[in-house]
């Protein structure tokens, strides 16, 4: 999806040639780790705990006051303010983003998950206005096309962070 009518990305995979007028899409490279399939399911989900907890760990050392996480209240940000939390000796810095329009405001469950973990929670809810001019923002801030609505609530949430100091989520 994109902003601009008649304007697509290409598929994950693909290329476009043209010649002789003719415009084609065809299969480019298709990702394949076949040893990612390694060991039984068991192996597999103890090694990708490993390999996020490092990961995760790597990643929030790199500059002790400048770091914070983003925090939705989902299952992958929540697991990775667990991790931070359990690594790192002062509370971790969190960043949520809510919206003042009922049935879309998710900060209950990012609230649950910064009480679990002692996060300094940080929030901040988004209003039809602040949306409008995100868009405009957005709309300059790309190199392409771009039609996710997550653009404006991880904007919002990157505002906030940078305004309390925060350069790296």
């Amino acid at each position: 999806l994109t902003p601009l009518a008649q304007v697509f990305k290409l598929p994950a995979g693909t290329r476009l040639e043209v010649a002789g007028g003719e415009v084609t899409i065809s299969p480019w490279w298709d990702a394949c780790y076949p040893e990612d399939l390694a060991g039984n399911e068991a192996e597999r989900t103890v090694e990708l705990r490993q390999q996020i907890t490092q990961t995760v760990q790597t990643y929030s050392g790199a500059d002790e006051q400048g770091w914070g996480a983003f925090l939705s209240g989902g299952t992958d940000s929540s697991s990775i303010c667990s991790i931070l939390s359990r690594a790192n000796p002062g509370p971790v810095k969190s960043f949520s983003i809510g919206f003042e329009e009922e049935g879309y405001d998710e900060l209950g469950y990012a609230r649950i998950a910064s009480n679990a973990f002692g996060l300094k929670a940080h929030e901040h809810r988004v209003g039809e206005n602040q949306a409008v001019d995100v868009v405009a923002q957005l709309a300059t801030a790309f190199d392409e096309p771009f039609g996710n609505a997550s653009a404006i609530p991880t904007h919002c949430c990157a505002q906030l962070a940078a305004n309390n100091g925060v350069t790296h989520l």
